[in-house]
């Protein structure tokens, strides 16, 4: 696996967290046509810095 350039900085012991969706759409309407449609996303995130997550009363 290959992380794109720039996400992780040398030397700083960084973390990165992936997520990778795949769906396969088939539209009821144009299957007989087009048939199945792969979607796939791959999405790159830093994790929060902070050791807690407060939370305000709405």
């Amino acid at each position: 696996m290959s992380i794109p350039t720039g996400l992780v900085t040398s030397g700083s012991g960084g973390s990165i967290i992936m997520a990778e969706v795949t769906y396969t759409y088939a539209s009821p309407a144009g299957q007989a046509v087009y048939g199945s449609i792969n979607m796939t996303d791959t999405f790159y995130s830093h994790p929060r810095q902070g050791v807690t997550v407060t939370r305000s009363a709405s």
